[in-house]
């Protein structure tokens, strides 16, 4: 997994909006996770990566005609979300507590 400014990059009520380097967001799982759900649909997030230093220069949707993934990305993609997920929760958690976007009833 990639060194994540995941954890850095927390929203707030001022700033309701962080963007994060498409890498973080490749490396966590996420984008595993995000087009196994858009495959159901014929639609996929893709990128593209310089094939020597693995920097990315393009992000965009694709239709595709794929429907999901092999049993070792599938793996590998469970793996790197469960990381994320064990390193974050605990922040997660608290953004959800912090940030007043819904009324709170009494």
């Amino acid at each position: 997994m990639s060194e994540m400014n995941l954890k850095k990059a927390r929203p707030s009520n001022a700033e309701p909006l962080v963007r994060i380097p498409t890498k973080d967001f490749v490396g966590t799982g996420m984008l595993w996770f995000v087009n196994r759900i858009l495959h159901a649909f014929g639609f996929q997030l893709s990128y593209d990566a310089d094939p020597t230093t693995g920097a990315l220069s393009d992000f965009y949707v694709c239709r595709t005609i794929y429907r999901g993934f092999g049993d070792a990305i599938e793996d590998e993609g469970y793996q790197n979300v469960a990381e994320y997920l064990s390193t974050t929760a605990p922040s997660l958690f608290s953004e959800i507590q912090d940030i007043d976007i819904f009324e709170k009833k009494e």
